[in-house]
This record gives structure tokens, C-alpha cells and sequence, in this order.
């Protein structure tokens, strides 16, 4: 009888161990499954991004491959060759963009990424803002990018690769840029 119930006592040990234990695995395998999948970007497709209240679109960059999208505030692409890479992230119900920008650079400081404005102001469809230069020293990586900001939406564009293709699909996503109320 004792030994049927130590049997038992084991039993369920065991049991609580694989619960615990597959709580902490079991969420990391599936994600790693999920975040690891790209989509190539086909000729004339839109990349899309939400705001509180705008969905903002502009062309994607053509034979790109396109991360999954965390949330529907940031999206990113990576050329195939992996030199270049574009990130473009929303942030929604700024009530003053100095205040907003001053603590984006903040942020992207503590992620180490170095960012320097410049005099050069931008207005893109009804967008307006500034650029900047970013540099990721871990990453060995130079951009160039552009906050820009509408109705209470910020908009965060920044293209990564040697300067004048940095500077070149920046551009292309700038000039294409489209927005909507939602």
C-alpha cells in the first residue's frame, strides 16, 4: 500500500515537472518556429502600418524579404543579399513631436543605436519632420533615416546600407508614402 502511494507521489512529481518545465519550452519552440519566416515582397505590393488612427501605406522595396510583423506599429525588410535593411515604425497619440522625438532617440540610445538630426527638414505628403543618421556599432551598420510626424502620429523611416543606397530607398519610401483615417 505505501508503495503505491510513493508511486503515486512520484507520479504526480513528475506530472508538476513536465507542466513547469513546458511552460518555459514549449512557447520559445513555437515562436521560433513563427518569427523566423520572411515573405519576398512582389513587385507593386504596399507595405501597410497602423497608427491609432491612420493606416499608413507606401511601396515596398521589390524582392525584399519581409520580416513578420511583430504588431501592426513596425515592419521591416532585408534585401536578399542582407546588406540593406528598412525599418518603418509608428508610434500613435503623440501630443508634441519634440517631446516624442526627443524620446525616440532616447530609446533608440539605449538599444545602441547612435543617432545624429540634421538642419535638413522633410514634408511628404502631409507628413512633416526631420532627417537623421544612425549608426549601429555592434551591428556595423550606417543609415539614414527620417521622423516625420501627422495628427498625432510619428513616424519612424530608416534605411540601413552604404550611404547612397541608404539614402535611395529611403527616399523611394518617403515619395510614396500614402495614409488614410481609420
Amino acid at each position: 500500500m505505501k508503495e503505491i502511494k510513493k508511486l503515486k507521489q512520484k507520479c504526480f512529481a513528475i506530472i508538476i515537472s513536465l507542466a513547469l518545465i513546458s511552460t518555459w519550452y514549449v512557447p520559445s519552440i513555437i515562436s521560433s518556429f513563427i518569427t523566423d519566416k520572411k515573405v519576398v515582397v512582389k513587385k507593386g505590393e504596399k507595405g501597410s502600418i497602423k497608427s491609432f488612427d491612420l493606416e499608413i501605406k507606401f511601396d515596398a522595396p521589390t524582392n525584399w524579404e519581409r520580416s513578420r510583423q511583430e504588431s501592426d506599429a513596425i515592419i521591416k525588410y532585408e534585401s536578399k543579399d542582407e546588406k540593406a535593411k528598412i525599418v518603418v515604425e509608428v508610434l500613435s497619440d503623440s501630443t508634441d513631436f519634440k517631446v516624442t522625438l526627443d524620446r525616440y532617440i532616447k530609446n533608440k540610445n539605449r538599444a545602441n543605436k547612435a543617432i545624429a538630426l540634421t538642419d535638413e527638414k522633410v514634408e511628404k505628403n502631409g507628413f512633416k519632420g526631420k532627417y537623421f543618421y544612425v549608426v549601429e556599432p555592434i551591428k556595423q551598420l550606417f543609415g539614414k533615416g527620417a521622423v516625420l510626424y501627422k495628427n498625432g502620429t510619428f513616424l519612424s523611416v530608416i534605411s540601413y546600407g552604404n550611404e547612397k543606397e541608404a539614402t535611395d530607398n529611403l527616399m523611394k519610401i518617403l515619395d510614396s508614402l500614402e495614409w488614410e483615417a481609420i
